[in-house]
């Protein structure tokens, strides 16, 4: 075992930096004796399920229970006649955590999204529940939803998650656009991605007296805690969730959906545990996607690829009901040196669920687009796409004029480019070939610039040394 010793000097020898170590909770893991949150043992669990809308907007006419109430096994069947009252979470993030959307199921009669909680069914075992959802008979009232970004109105929205402004401007693009030598211009899109970890979305939901305990699948454990008692109107310290194992959310576990509270209330309602577990389809409708982009990138240089203007404009949708802007342009006023920069990113209301961040949100579609433009500027221009990044590297951040805490990317280009023979690649396309069990193939070579924010905020940790030798360390 690899051991760290404080020398005279207080530092560290032996450090674990660059050491293999074995993974505490591996052997959990990869026996299966790890567990996530479904597969807690609670005596006398019962099982809930989903029922979902079935139009994209519009409103309930009529929904009917009886039959799925009287089979066999079934507990209760929850919608907006009886269920109780729920309240709308603190979305300004002051409490260090946001809703996935402001929104709270089985409130009212009115339809935002196809695939919205109408009902939600208990009962003794998961088949039984999933069956009882089936027989929920649902009469509408439908009206024609807005289904894509170009069926909608755009707007300008103003702040990403309260911190980033949305609109940009650095220096006069439009002139330098005008007057620029070279001027490259082009339309890219990225289509509408899901989340879909390998762990479906979960919780176990238990009440003891008022207190509430949820053995929850989340990459955000106080803010399960802190929205789901705000939706209940209970004091947060009532609320206690278990998480010690998430397998895999990519952001859509990162915000609180309405999961946890419907599981909390489903409980409350008869009395004993209840689990609920999200289909893998329902994944797809109830906790956020990255949205659909229409990015518009335009270019001014010099014969030399020297950017001298740049305009990056992305339009995404959000729903009805909230917003999350993909922040698609935001990355352009940093990644490379240029005077000139403005960036307009335009909200499109669609009646579906609302976005969510996923999975580096902004950098990951800006990435694709943006480099891709650059690629083809460099090869408008003869340019090698590696040297005409080199012309553009930032050697200080572009807005503030501030160094870098450290900054490797040219050494990166350098070290990429000879480990796969970079020099050796011909710019004409379809020109390189290789053979493969006797069959020819086309080889591309390519490259591209990625980055990703650190941010920082208040934390705080804690380290307790106990007298048999064990130390327990914890941060927040």
């Amino acid at each position: 075992m690899q051991t760290n010793t404080p020398t005279d000097n207080g530092s560290l020898t032996g450090t674990v930096t660059g050491k293999p170590l074995n993974r505490i909770d591996g052997r959990l893991k990869v026996t299966g004796a790890a567990k996530y949150a479904a597969e807690f043992d609670l005596a006398d669990c019962a099982h809930a399920y989903l029922v979902q809308a079935e139009i994209g907007r519009g409103r309930i006419k009529s929904i009917d229970t009886k039959a799925a109430e009287s089979l066999p096994g079934v507990l209760a069947v929850l919608t907006s006649a009886n269920a109780p009252k729920m309240l709308l979470p603190d979305a300004s993030g002051a409490s260090g955590t946001k809703p996935g959307e402001l929104f709270v199921p089985l409130q009212s009669d009115i339809i935002q999204y196809n695939g919205q909680v109408i009902a939600l069914v208990v009962a003794e075992t998961f088949e039984q529940a999933r069956y009882a959802a089936r027989m929920v008979k649902t009469t509408y009232e439908a009206q024609k939803p807005v289904a894509e970004i170009e069926q909608g109105k755009t707007y300008l929205p103003q702040k990403f998650f309260g911190m980033e402004d949305f609109q940009v401007k650095r220096g006069n693009a439009g002139s330098a656009l005008a007057s620029a030598p070279v001027h490259f211009e082009q339309h890219y899109s990225t289509p509408t991605e899901h989340h879909v970890p390998m762990e479906l979305h979960a919780t176990i939901a238990e009440w003891k007296g008022d207190a509430l305990t949820l053995y929850d699948s989340t990459q955000a454990v106080i803010g399960s805690q802190v929205i789901v008692a705000q939706s209940l109107g209970i004091p947060k310290e009532k609320v206690r969730v278990v998480s010690p194992y998430v397998g895999g959310g990519f952001g859509s576990k990162g915000l609180v959906w309405s999961r946890p509270t419907l599981a909390a209330i489903a409980a409350q309602k008869v009395g004993r545990p209840v689990k609920l577990v999200l289909s893998r389809a329902q994944t797809f409708t109830q906790n956020g996607h990255r949205s659909r982009t229409l990015q518009k990138i335009s270019l001014g240089a010099t014969p030399d690829g020297k950017l001298t203007a740049i305009r990056h404009e992305s339009t995404a949708h959000t729903s009805m009901i909230d917003e999350f802007i993909e922040p698609a342009a935001l990355t352009a006023k940093l990644l490379y040196a240029c005077p000139n920069v403005e960036i307009v990113h335009k909200g499109v209301r669609v009646n579906l669920g609302t976005p969510t961040p996923m999975r580096a949100p902004g950098e990951s579609p800006h990435t694709f687009a943006f480099e891709s433009a650059l690629d083809e500027l460099a090869y408008k221009l003869n340019l090698d796409p590696i040297a005409i990044r080199l012309v553009n590297h930032a050697d200080a951040h572009p807005e503030s004029g501030k160094p870098w805490s450290s900054k490797n990317l040219k050494e990166c280009y350098r070290r990429g480019a000879e480990a796969f023979g970079w020099s050796k690649r011909s710019v004409k396309p379809r020109s390189m070939t290789t053979t493969v069990d006797g069959e020819e193939w086309l080889v591309g070579y390519g490259m591209a610039t990625a980055t990703y924010p650190g941010y920082r905020q208040n934390a705080s940790a804690k380290c307790r040394v106990y007298p048999d030798g064990r130390a327990v360390a914890s941060a927040a």
